[in-house]
């Protein structure tokens, strides 16, 4: 197979390096006779290319984990070596995709980009699975490097609608392809994340979506490092030496796994085959094998996410009262029912994909159940944990987020003013208890007839998330900010108060064994009551300060503003926050509340996710690459065991010749004038229609976007990601220019604002 693979790619190399071609007797008779006919899609082939992605087959090594997990099993090996004769048909099938082009090139006298840009990514997807097929079919062959990336699907997809969009993309690839150097994936993971936020679910759904997962799940590693040191190093190779010297295999697994992941995700070769050679070498000492380890990983996962306060134990221990141990959560996790274990993990989703991203930026960052066990200061250098913050002063002006230079001076005088921010735990000791944290949240949860089946499942997993992590943060003695929660309809209710995982995991039990759906819709006399709530909660905690409204509802009701309004006028000076997520059906009234928030600077959430979004449970936040690697595998490892020094040693060979490559970083600086000057109109030429309004998106985009960036960077990132944008939507520099002349006034005003974030000094 490997050499009818070999034969395939010269035919493709012979057609991509063709100039004109002349059709023979046999391409003009077929034409003229109608017979040139596409030939069948490559069923077979997607097919394998999808089912190895599913697997998390990336390299000859995974196939090799892949043949030990199924070793046993007759059935599995039997699917296994089933994989042959349908690489072979997956070969015929390219091969007339292949010819068919040929043909088509002969008839057109040159060869169709769009064509070879297809074929291209189909030969991709077959080289991997012929590889593997042939792993499988001959084990014990000898091979170059069972470690290298085997090649990938390049196909891209359509631009999004939004250049917005298009730039939170461009953060999350860079954050990818930073594996080596985490200062820079921290920053744009964190301008990744806040562009996010402000571009909420109107346009690209899907994308942001899966953005939006991918972002909270990489946020929610690198608040756990934390966990490990007071201040870790930076460095996730120094981090994965040192684990090695002190025979802590499970920490060193875990470094090289993720940067496998990364280095897969961003395509990066040689960090795909250093870091996979790690763990080649790190398999050996996983107790009890690598197939076991696959076994205990997803308790071990769960442990992690839920905490040793986990709501499943206080679930259980309401079955059974004479159960009180706490300290057995892995095998309570497995004995648990599929329907509850399904809610539970859909809470931890959905907990970490809707931040409320309202408390301070200590809060911030000790919000997710990932948290340090320790209290986190904000400190003027880099620290283990990055987040956002209010400024406090002028002189935290380099790391502003500026959204209007004109409203430094105000915002910053009315405490709104976000910086980027670094935090690391004080003394690297443990928190003491702290009340009155200054802050509520108020979930305030539809129960009305409707939200019935799916929608009321996703409600109640976004209220357990909540109550949970109250509950994980008060075992860590860690600060705990109270809830607030009521079910409405439009009859009147009250407002329950939690403030003690007693009382967390109380209501969790009642939330596994009944969930509210009766009755009629009232949004309005719903947030009147979370108002009254905030106000007197208020007389009780002198100290409160701010308070979050988190509204779920399937949105079948209007909302009067002017009583909402009027019973937000009372609560006074706290800053009240509303954050909606819709269930199933769009609510314009709620959009509406939450524009208005963000008009005033808070950073408010409305999220609509349809029925078949939300029937699809915790699949909705599933996100990046799949891999056969455990994440939290128990290894017996000695210090400076010679095979895993060797490949870690490797591996900081590459990372240090990547830190010593001379880098020009000033560049791109050089060309901001040619992107970001409004032009004189020329006589004669105008601009089309589309273009004038691509290139407003664009310059929207980029301001958008580099008022997120350091102040000492935003020339350099305005070119780089306009060049990016300008790529991704397929226009040509000579367009971009002549629009650059007739601007609309929104195009004006995003030039304007990129010349006063990001002209370099030297640019008057």
């Amino acid at each position: 197979m490997l050499e009818d693979l070999l034969a395939l790619r010269k035919r493709l190399d012979r057609l991509t390096a063709v100039g004109a071609l002349r059709p023979g007797l046999a391409d003009r008779a077929a034409r003229a006779a109608g017979r040139v006919r596409p030939p069948p899609e490559p069923r077979e082939l997607v097919a394998l290319d999808r089912g190895l992605d599913r697997a998390g087959v990336h390299t000859l090594a995974d196939a090799r984990v892949l043949s030990q997990l199924v070793r046993g099993r007759a059935k599995g090996l039997a699917e296994l070596r089933g994989l042959t004769p349908r690489a072979k048909r997956a070969l015929r099938e390219f091969s007339a995709q292949l010819g068919h082009e040929e043909r088509q090139a002969r008839l057109r006298s040159f060869a169709s980009q769009a064509a070879l840009a297809r074929l291209e990514d189909l030969w991709a997807r077959l080289a991997r699975a012929v590889k593997v097929a042939d792993f499988f079919a001959r084990p014990d062959a000898p091979r170059d490097d069972l470690c290298e990336l085997l090649p990938a699907p390049i196909a891209a997809d359509a631009p999004p609608t939004s250049a917005r969009v298009a730039s939170a993309e461009y953060l999350v690839r860079r954050a990818r392809a930073s594996a080596l150097d985490e200062h820079q994936k921290k920053r744009a993971l964190e301008e990744a994340h806040e562009l996010l936020l402000r571009i909420g679910s109107e346009v690209d759904r899907d994308r942001v979506r899966r953005l939006r997962a991918e972002v909270a799940e990489e946020r929610a590693r690198f608040a756990a490092h934390a966990l490990l040191l007071a201040r870790p190093p930076a460095d996730p190779v120094a981090r994965l030496s040192q684990a090695s010297r002190r025979g802590d295999g499970g920490a060193a697994w875990g470094e090289a796994r993720e940067l496998y992941k990364d280095a897969v995700a961003s395509r990066d070769a040689q960090l795909g085959s250093r870091s996979r050679q790690v763990l080649s070498a790190l398999e050996p000492h996983i107790e009890g094998g690598l197939a076991k380890a696959v076994q205990r990983d997803r308790a071990r996962v769960f442990m992690d996410s839920a905490g040793e306060e986990g709501a499943i134990a206080a679930q259980l221990r309401a079955e059974s009262p004479e159960r009180t141990d706490r300290d057995r959560l892995t095998e309570l996790a497995l004995d648990l029912e599929g329907d509850r274990w399904a809610v539970f993990d859909l809470a931890l989703g959905a907990g970490r994909f809707f931040n409320v991203e309202e408390d301070s930026a200590e809060e911030l960052a000790e919000e997710s159940p990932y948290a340090a066990p320790a209290r986190l200061t904000r400190v003027p250098y880099p620290g283990p944990v990055q987040t956002m913050d209010v400024a406090q002063s002028i002189g935290e002006l380099r790391n502003f987020v500026i959204t209007d230079p004109r409203s430094i001076l105000y915002d910053l005088a009315s405490h709104r003013q976000l910086m980027h921010a670094w935090l690391e735990p004080e003394g690297g000791g443990s928190l003491t208890r702290k009340h009155g944290t200054g802050a509520v949240r108020v979930y305030v949860c539809d129960a009305s007839g409707s939200m019935k089946g799916a929608r009321s499942v996703f409600r109640d997993a976004l209220l357990i998330a909540e109550l949970n992590n109250l509950s994980v943060r008060e075992a860590r003695a860690q600060p705990c900010v109270p809830i607030y929660f009521s079910f409405f309809t439009d009859h009147p209710t009250t407002l329950e108060r939690v403030d003690n995982a007693d009382a967390a995991m109380r209501v969790i039990g009642e939330l596994f064994r009944e969930s509210p759906a009766e009755g009629r819709t009232d949004i309005t006399f719903a947030l009147e009551s979370a108002f009254a709530a905030i106000r007197h909660a208020r007389g009780t905690d002198a100290d409160l300060a701010r308070a979050t409204v988190v509204l779920v509802t399937d949105g079948e009701d209007r909302v009067d503003m002017a009583r909402l309004w009027a019973a937000k006028a009372p609560v006074g000076e706290i800053e009240i926050t509303l954050n909606c997520v819709a269930l199933g059906i769009e609510n314009r009234d709620l959009k509406e509340l939450v524009q208005q928030q963000r008009g005033t600077g808070r950073r408010a959430f409305y999220y609509h996710l349809s029925d078949e979004e939300v029937a699809g449970g915790r699949a909705l936040f599933d996100c990046g690459l799949r891999t056969l690697l455990p994440a939290r595998p128990v290894l017996d490892l000695k210090a400076d065991e010679p095979e895993v020094k060797a490949a870690i040693e490797g591996l900081a060979s590459l990372a240090e010749e990547r830190r010593r490559a001379p880098r020009d970083d000033r560049a791109p600086a050089l060309r901001f004038d040619s992107y970001f000057t409004q032009l004189p109109k020329v006589e004669g030429r105008a601009a089309e229609q589309r273009d004038l309004e691509l290139a407003g998106d664009l310059l929207e985009a980029v301001a958008e976007t580099i008022a997120l960036a350091p102040a000492e960077e935003r020339a350099c990132e305005a070119v780089r990601l306009v060049e990016h944008l300008l790529q991704v939507y397929s226009v040509d520099g000579a367009a971009f220019a002549l629009a650059l002349t007739s601007l609309p006034p929104k195009g004006i005003q995003a030039l304007e604002k990129i010349r006063l974030l990001g002209a370099p000094a030297s640019v008057p």
